[in-house]
This record gives structure tokens, sequence and C-alpha cells, in this order.
């Protein structure tokens, strides 16, 4: 069904308006959507949907006061009317988070047709496991190996394709059938296997150790496995397929202190770009949960609704565009690191959610409330990735972008943050022959180098709690380079690189000498033991205090910041913009004349006038060792004088070839930087 609102607000547009967008009042309170969501409207509800995290009632949080500004609108954008355009239902929410005035807007798409004669709104099965539910599963997998040529790139012949040890559930058409654990190189194995991607959590589930494997080659208990397992077991058997590859089952977890994990985990890249499939479970918490659920039907199917068209009212169908892929994207499973790669790997990828089941791969992707299957294109890192052209600008373009959505992911262990990036580093540097760097790559180091945290604006404890995990365990296990993004103290912050550093009119600064990394194992793309560079640049004195936030957006949260160059306080017209690496540190709040910290420019622009510098502080003063705090950008914007600018960031300093450097020549530092 749809709600009276929803009626009268797609009624009041009309379609033939030739404008951009046409706007209509939506619900008016927090609770009349919530209301409507109860009901089943399939507006309503996908909308509720996609937004419940944060659309959540006061008492879920005394944190949260939500007597505040609260407004929907729906907005209409013109496509080919009368036969289809777009419904954006937009939010716009102005709560106190912890008595700080915040705010965030978003919106959901749907997509409207002139209804078809033939069509009626066909409710989705009650279950998810449901026969008419696998029957669309199978239609996407078998259009997607029979039409889709880009998905499907001809298969390796050797074994190595297939991991080193896979589930055996037997054959499809046998329910009683066992599970096994094979080992792929001691059989000849020539069907497809699928995978499974799911979030651990804190369940104390049935693993594989040293003490089972012997057990398990003979017969896996599935009674004794957590039910994620066995559902997940039975859509493989379902969807005609023998083998299965689960990480927990399939590699080693207690008994041989990790040196399986160590080994298996540097394969990733194998085990999931070869996958048939691989399936997802979006909204189970852990394994305990099951893959499958039960939803509203009505909510989510396709419905008929009243609309105008030049004055003369229609049929149209209205179904959702992005709803669920979009509550895909911010998603318990896709906030975790591991599974990123996973995602991005995974040629196909069967989504199984609490309220519908998707379908991602290099060519399409659907889901059942929306069934044009064939003229959705993809825009999702399966496509990203898999269709990437070996050129060095695409490559490097497509590896910042996934190191921006990587970096908000979550880890249980920090120390992996290299390790579950290295199945993608490993397919990027099959492609460029570039050589890989601690999460950077060496024929662009210098720009590289010059990363930046993004303070996102949510849930600030959620920052301070990972920082303080990620210093917590450098401690005990080294997790990277400071001048690495993967180094400890950033928490889940947002990293980019600083744009418009690659173009002609920027000018480098500094330059990497030679590199040192040393790793635990001999895979390049993983774990390490300890690092460093060595860089030639122009060191400086620098004095920072941060005196306080002057803008918020939806994104970040940027402050004011008082620099000091040779004792001198810099005068600027506009803020000069400061970046630390760990954001949540307050040892910038308050003036330290003691601790003498530095920048080093990097690169600097004529076309506008913009430098980039390092921040640094030392390590080591006898050997010249510098730890990386953060970066550090003026530009024009921030000088009334274009001509001063050189002169005050750029000479030279009293004393500064008596600055802790390995070597001082012609200006310039050679110093290292761990």
């Amino acid at each position: 069904m749809v709600c009276g609102v929803c009626q009268s607000s797609i009624l009041s547009m009309d379609f033939a308006n030739e404008n951009m967008g046409t706007e209509a009042s939506h619900h008016p309170s927090l609770e009349s959507l919530r209301r409507s969501m109860e009901a089943g409207c399939h507006i309503c509800t996908t909308f509720w949907a996609l937004h419940s995290s944060k659309l959540r009632k006061p008492s879920d949080d005394a944190d949260i006061e939500w007597d505040c500004e609260f407004d929907t609108t729906s907005l209409l954008f013109h496509g080919n009317w009368p036969y289809g355009g777009f419904l954006a239902e937009r939010i716009g929410v102005c709560p106190n988070f912890k008595g700080r005035n915040s705010s965030w807007e978003d919106e959901a798409v749907f997509f409207l047709s002139k209804k078809n004669p033939a069509f009626q709104p066909k409710e989705l099965s009650r279950r998810t496991d449901s026969e008419s539910t696998f029957s669309i599963a199978k239609q996407w997998i078998d259009r997607c190996f029979n039409e889709h040529k880009k998905c499907n790139p001809p298969l390796q012949k050797d074994a190595a394709r297939f991991p080193t040890r896979l589930l055996d559930c037997g054959h499809p058409d046998d329910p009683a059938a066992l599970v096994r654990l094979v080992i792929s190189a001691e059989r000849t194995i020539r069907e497809p296997f699928m995978t499974l991607s799911h979030c651990w959590g804190s369940a104390d589930c049935l693993v594989l150790t040293t003490d089972n494997i012997d057990a398990f080659r003979r017969e896996i208990p599935t009674e004794q496995l957590p039910q994620l397992y066995r559902d997940a077991i039975s859509t493989t058997r379902r969807l005609g397929v023998r083998y299965l590859w689960i990480d927990s089952l399939c590699i080693i977890q207690r008994g041989d202190e990790k040196a399986d994990w160590l080994v298996e985990s540097t394969l990733m890249d194998q085990v999931y770009s070869n996958s048939y499939c691989n399936i997802a479970a979006v909204d189970a918490p852990d394994a305990n949960h099951s893959l499958f659920a039960t939803r509203n039907t009505k909510a989510f199917t396709p419905q008929i609704v009243q609309g105008t068209y030049d004055a003369s009212v229609g049929e149209y169908k209205v179904s959702a565009f992005q709803g669920f892929m979009q509550h895909l994207n911010d998603s318990a499973i896709n906030s975790r690191g591991w599974v990123f790669q996973e995602r991005t790997l995974s040629p196909r990828v069967l989504y199984f959610g609490e309220w519908q089941i998707a379908w991602e791969c290099c060519s399409r992707q659907t889901t059942e409330g929306f069934e044009s299957f064939d003229n959705h294109e993809a825009y999702s890192n399966v496509v990203t990735f898999h269709l990437m052209e070996p050129d060095t600008a695409g490559y490097r373009l497509s590896w910042w972008n996934f190191v921006d959505k990587y970096s908000t992911c979550a880890l249980t262990f920090p120390q992996d943050r290299l390790l579950a990036m290295s199945a993608i580093a490993k397919r990027i540097r099959a492609f460029t022959g570039d050589e890989y760097v601690a999460g950077l790559w060496r024929s662009t180091l210098e720009q590289d180098l010059m990363w930046r945290t993004v303070r996102e604006r949510e849930a600030p404890e959620t920052f301070t709690s990972s920082a303080k995990r990620e210093e917590d365990a450098a401690r005990s296990s080294y997790i990277a380079p400071s001048w690495s993004w993967a180094g400890p103290g950033k928490g889940t912050s947002r990293v980019v690189r600083h744009r418009y550093i690659d173009l002609d009119s920027t000018d480098a600064l500094c330059n990497v000498h030679d590199v040192h990394l040393e790793y635990v194992t001999g895979d390049t793309t993983g774990l390490l033991k300890s690092g460093y560079l060595r860089l030639w640049g122009q060191l400086r004195r620098v004095e920072l205090l941060r005196t306080g936030p002057f803008s918020e957006d939806k994104w970040m949260k940027v402050y004011k910041w008082k620099i000091y160059i040779g004792g001198e306080l810099v005068e600027t017209m506009s803020p000069i913009e400061v970046y630390l690496d760990s954001p949540t540190t307050t040892a910038f709040d308050s003036q330290d004349t003691a601790t003498t910290r530095y920048y080093l420019p990097t690169f600097k622009s004529t076309s506008p006038w913009t430098l980039w510098m390092l921040l640094l502080e030392v390590h080591n003063s006898q050997k010249g060792i510098y730890r990386r705090i953060g970066t550090m950008k003026v530009s024009k914007y921030s000088w009334k004088d274009v001509d001063e600018m050189d002169p005050r960031f750029l000479a030279a300093q009293e004393d500064e070839d008596l600055l802790a450097c390995e070597e001082y020549r012609d200006g310039k530092h050679l110093i290292r930087i761990i």
C-alpha cells in the first residue's frame, strides 16, 4: 500500500512540468513518518529502513533530542515522461547530540513508470528462503553467466584458482549428504565453489582447529554449526553448487600459533575473485543469527499510485530504485574491514537482508523489489574493480577510492589493517607492475604521502574508542609506519588524499630517498614488522594551537588554528588547513612551547598558489628520526598578498642546518620518518 500522504504528494506534482524538479510536502514529523511505516506504506517503509540507524525513538538514545527541526519533502526528477522518472524522498533532521547542535540530510530514490495494463502488484514471499525467492536468485545467476560477457572471463585451468580447503556440501540433489572438509590439491575439482561474507561478532562458534581437522575431513557435524553456516550450506545446495568456502571452517583458527592463518590470509585475492558467487549475510550480527528473514511483504512490493501528467490523472508504478543497495552500503556487514575486499573482489554477490535479497555483479545491480535487471547499470565496488583498466591514472584513482571507503571500516584486530586490503593491492599491482609500499605506491610515493584524515561528524566517541584501541594495539604489535594511512591512532576516520597535487602546475619540493620495510611473511602486501623511509626536504620549525571549529558540514569538522613560524603568529585572511592524523588528540588544545614540531613543504602550485606540507615531530633527535603527525595546507585564499607567502613559509630559518637530520645539503635535510 501507499499512504495518503505519499499519494497526495505524488498527485500534486504534474509529471509534464518541464522544470528540473518539482517539489511537494511530505510527512511533517518523525511520528507521522513512523506511523506510515508501521502501517506498511511502500515508500515510507523503504525510506525508514534506509535511515533506521538515525531515525531512532528518543527513548533509544538519551543523547538525541528530537524536538528539533524535522522535514521531509518529495522531489520529482523528470525522465522520459510519461514513461518514467525518479521520485526522491528527502529528509532533513536537526537533532542535538550530547548538547552539540548537528544536522544531517539524506534521501531515498524511487522509480516511477507508466503502468503497463497487464501489471498487477505481485507481493514478495513472506520468507527470504522461499522457493520463489530462490527462483529469482537462480534467474540472476543464470542470466549473468549466459549473457554478461564481462562477468565471465576465461577460467584458469590450474588448481590455483581453488582455495586450499573447501567444504564439500555433497551433491545438490541429496539433502542428506554429509558435509566434509576437503583438501583441493588432493581432488580433481572441476565444479565451482561459493564463498560466504558475514560478521563474526562475539559468538562462540565451532571453528577449524588442529585438534578437529582430521575429524572434519570425515564429517562436519552440521547440528553443531551455528545457524548462519547451516543456512549458507543450504543456500549453496539450493543454487546447485557443491563446494563452499567459509573462513572459520577452512582456515585453522587455533592450535598452530596462527601459522595457517598467516599463509591463507595472503591468498584472499584468489579465494574471492574465483568464487562462483559470494553469499553475503547483510544484517546478521554474528553466525548464530539466520541468513534468512521474515518480512512485511506489502511494504517492499512495487505499488500502483495515482499520478498527474499534463493535468490528466493516470496510474503509475512506483518501486524502490536504490533503496536496498543504499541500505546495504550502510549495513553492519559493510562496516567490517575484511568484508570490504570480499565484496570488492567477488565477481558476483548475492545479498540476503532483513527485507530483500539483492544482486551485484560486474554488469548489474538489482533487488527483488526493483525488477529492471537489464536496465540498471551497477555503480559498485564490483564494477569499479573488475572493469578497471591498467593505466596509471585509472588505478591511482581507484586505489584512493578504495582507501577512502575502507578507512572507515572497523577491524577486530587493528594490526590487520594492511592485511585486510592486501588482496586488492595484489590485483592492482598485477595490473600496473608498481611497487606496493605499506598502503602507498612507489611510483607516486611523494604524492601518496599527502593523505589526510577527515573528521566525521557523527558519534565522536566512536573515533576516540577505535583510535585508542589502535594505539594500545600498536604497543604490543606493529601496525604500519606513521607515514602510512594504515598507521595507528586514526581509528575509523575517513582517509583521503589531498587533491590537485598531480596537476602540471604543481611542483614537488621533496624527494623520497629510499624506503625500508620488514615483513612478517614473504607477502609484501601484508603484515609488517617495521618500516621507515628517508626523505629530502626543507625542514621548518612550527608551533600549532587549536582554538576551535570554524565550520561544520555533513561530512566533516574543520578547526581554527594559530600557526607560529619563527615564534611569530602567522596572520591570514582565512584559516590555514591543518589535518591531524589522530583527529581526537588534545595535544594541540593548549600552547606547548616545550615541544618542537616541524613542517616540511612537499608540493607547491602556482595556479592558484597553494602549498602542501607534512607535519612532523621528533622521535630521536640524535639520529634525525621523525614521526608524521599530520598535514597542512595554505593557499592564496588565506593570504592577502601572494608575494609574501613564499618568504613566510619557504624562507630559510636561523640555524636550520642544526636541525636533527642524517644529512644537510643545499638547504635541504635528509630525515628518517618511521
